[in-house]
């Protein structure tokens, strides 16, 4: 076998990715003439699934759908001379990291270089060839201290695995805003083609055949009215739009513009949670079987704290996540997390494009991914009140960051949870005077009552914060609950209460980190709590979400033409 992880990561995708295409094997690869092979052999399969296309014509009043197809590579000819243009209903499929400006280009360089591929000698194989950026977009021209500026070089069995990752659909991928349009953009893990301790296990390889299975495929919607690449065409705005698959090639793929690790690691954590067996192929071609959940725990503690290039043709960034996450990918429901937490907003905001929503999830993202104290505080920043499907995520903070236990986290949960519902029903009392008042004539302006509680939690974080011992911010708090709601705190809290009063001044940031992040949460019912003591499903859950904004938009929603 021919090492090949002395590639650059972006190349040495291509390599995992032609392997998983062409149920191939790395051991496989023992001649210079083979890897050539696989590389052309990749190119030629991408080149038929490069662009998508209708032959529906939006403009007929009896068109009702676009039914999408992929154009064969024998007529593939993009461009406004062989009108293959987005106006026509002709569109670069989301994994290609190219542009329509650039496509043209990919498609002429790859064909060149499967072309020489064909008929390369070895030596031909370890020859330079320009790194244009057609096919790579990571690179640029530099003068190399000439005066005149050149593409980079590199091998032409570089090149050609360049091209492969370019253009391969194994690998995660939508079209989301980048600068000021939209790009197709990806995901590239920098993992190795074998581990370095065990040479008998292959990372990167293993990850492509876990998303070859995951992904989104046109077979797995035949049956819904969803279908990946059908769009339903609009009676009022007849023209041609992507179908959905632009929104992303894997289940649960951020709706909202966006794509970064977290997206991908809570698809991979949905998968795991299906259940069952996979079958994938080891590194000397023998099939192996085991757990989904054990296969993708194995990948995702790979992927934990390596750099995952978010990339595309405009920009370029890095992210990577901790082993937390690993666990709450496999044992929550991460996706709906993450979900939640973009519908909440804000106090103040009311459009998705405000700088401080955008700054919002930016923070919530690296406290997921990050999960320590400055990120932690980064987020709560950002005054909000979240959905109680957040409650994972702040549990396992208080666990891994301050290694508490999960009976005083939970005791400080109910807590805060008390605060949370004093402030509804401080809420609920003055939204119900105002109503009066307005009933006799006053002039007053109607608010949800939503934002009479968020003012009033705003006011409780200020007492809080202005608290100068855990046994003062105990106190005060108690005192404000009881005046508030009439009622002592619930007993659930009592062992948080009675273990913060003991805790020197140096801790007082812990008590307040627990007690402002609990208190942000939405109320829930606790055991001990009488039926009219906690607001229900029409009261408190009700009344915030309508202070939250809609961005999971259905699947069908127009995307841009």
């Amino acid at each position: 076998m021919i090492d090949l992880d002395f590639l650059h990561p972006y190349p040495r995708y291509g390599v995992a990715a032609a392997l998983v295409e062409q149920d191939a094997y790395l051991d496989q690869l023992t001649t210079w003439q083979s890897i050539a092979e696989l590389a052309w052999k990749a190119i030629d399969r991408a080149l038929l699934r490069y662009t998508l296309f209708t032959e529906n014509d939006p403009a007929l009043e009896t068109t009702e759908v676009l039914n999408f197809i992929y154009l064969d590579e024998k007529i593939l000819d993009p461009g406004k001379k062989s009108g293959q243009i987005a106006a026509r209903g002709y569109y670069l499929s989301p994994y290609v990291i190219t542009t329509d400006g650039s496509s043209a280009a990919t498609v002429a360089e790859a064909r060149v270089i499967r072309d020489l591929l064909k008929k390369a000698t070895e030596e031909d194989l370890l020859k330079t060839q320009k790194l244009k950026r057609s096919f790579a977009p990571l690179t640029s021209k530099v003068n190399n201290g000439r005066s005149s500026m050149a593409e980079p070089k590199a091998s032409l069995i570089e090149a050609a695995f360049t091209v492969v990752a370019t253009l391969t659909e194994f690998k995660p991928a939508a079209q989301v805003s980048a600068g000021k349009g939209m790009a197709n953009t990806t995901i590239i893990p920098d993992l190795p083609l074998v581990d370095l301790v065990d040479n008998e296990i292959t990372p990167l390889i293993d990850f492509v055949q876990l998303f070859a299975n995951l992904r989104v495929r046109k077979q797995d919607y035949e049956s819904k009215n969803d279908d990946m690449l059908l769009v339903k065409v609009d009676p009022k705005d007849r023209k041609y739009r992507r179908p959905p698959l632009f929104r992303g090639n894997y289940p649960n793929a951020p709706r909202d513009g966006s794509l970064g690790a977290i997206s991908l690691v809570a698809a991979i954590g949905a998968w795991a949670r299906e259940g069952g067996r996979f079958k994938h192929t080891q590194k000397d071609g023998s099939p192996h079987d085991e757990p989904k959940a054990e296969f993708a725990e194995r990948i995702l503690d790979y992927l934990a704290e390596r750099p995952l290039y978010i990339l595309s043709y405009e920009e370029v960034r890095q992210e990577s996540y901790g082993h937390h996450l690993v666990d709450m990918a496999i044992h929550d429901n991460l996706s709906a997390i993450v979900r939640a937490a973009h519908r909440a907003i804000p106090f103040g905001v009311e459009k998705i494009d405000d700088p401080k929503y955008k700054l919002y999830k930016r923070f919530f993202d690296r406290f997921l991914q990050q999960l320590d104290r400055p990120t932690f505080r980064d987020f709560m920043a950002a005054r909000n009140e979240y959905p109680s499907e957040l409650a994972p995520i702040f549990t396992k903070y208080m666990e891994t960051e301050h290694h508490l236990s999960p009976e005083l986290i939970a005791s400080a949960r109910a807590y805060g949870q008390a605060l949370n519902y004093a402030a509804f029903k401080a809420a609920e009392t003055e939204k119900n005077k105002d109503e009066a008042d307005r009933k006799k004539g006053k002039v007053l302006k109607e608010r949800p009552l939503s934002e009479y509680k968020n003012r009033i939690l705003v006011q409780f974080e200020s007492t809080i914060l202005s608290a100068s011992s855990t046994t003062a911010l105990l106190s005060q708090m108690s005192i404000i609950v009881g005046r508030l709601t009439g009622r002592e705190l619930y007993s659930d809290a009592e062992f948080f209460m009675e273990t913060a009063a003991g805790w020197p001044k140096e801790k007082l940031p812990l008590a307040i980190e627990l007690i402002t992040a609990f208190m942000r949460l939405r109320s829930i019912r606790l055991k001990d709590a009488p039926d009219d003591n906690v607001p229900g499903q029409d009261s408190t859950e009700s009344e915030s979400n309508a202070n939250e904004l809609s961005i999971d938009n259905p699947a069908n929603d127009p995307l841009p033409a």
